[in-house]
């Protein structure tokens, strides 16, 4: 080993600021909500095995088995209990804290939705969006994006009326609590 690949090595798993970690965040995120999205199991346990087989060392093979240690426990959840809708899903990836995705699959239905729905979703995707930060150590972008998720959740209560515990999350934000609170969603 040399020591530039030495160094590459240990450079943490960064994706604000390392390519590689970035690619590896969006193109996993990407794939899962896809099959996600689609309900498909077989399709799942393919992707799953195709990740474990890719050969990558470091904080990038712990970052990998992580994800996927926390894709098999959504996907668990959301077979057991046949959550289809979107909106639920991304209910579902948010308590196991797959925050990245939560985005991803929020966006489906954001871009079409109408208000007071439409500005409801945005300030989830912002909320997702502030723990995404908090998780890399970006607490000023965790801070402004916090006060963007709490003004359209708060502006738009029945929008985000499918959030049976709205006031606790924003609580959370107007905190900038780096724990998130599990959400509970109507029946």
């Amino acid at each position: 080993m040399t020591d530039s690949e030495s160094l590459i090595q240990e450079k943490p798993f960064d994706p604000f600021n390392d390519r590689r970690s970035r690619d590896l965040r969006n193109t996993l995120s990407e794939q899962f909500v896809e099959v996600v999205l689609r309900n498909d199991a077989q399709a799942f346990g393919l992707f799953c095995e195709h990740w474990e087989a890719v050969d990558m060392g470091g904080v990038y093979r712990e970052y990998l088995s992580s994800r996927l240690e926390r894709y098999r426990r959504a996907f668990e959840q959301l077979e057991q209990g046949d959550i289809r809708a979107p909106l639920r899903q991304g209910m579902v990836l948010w308590n196991v804290g797959l925050y990245f995705e939560v985005h991803e699959i929020l966006e489906t239905i954001w871009h079409p939705a109408e208000e007071p729905l439409r500005s409801a979703l945005k300030g989830l995707i912002q909320a997702a969006g502030v723990y995404i930060h908090l998780t890399w150590g970006h607490q000023s972008a965790a801070e402004k994006l916090a006060r963007k998720a709490h003004a359209n959740l708060s502006a738009n209560p029945e929008g985000a009326g499918f959030i049976t515990n709205l006031d606790e999350l924003l609580g959370h934000l107007e905190r900038v609590d780096p724990r998130p609170p599990v959400l509970y969603w109507q029946t």
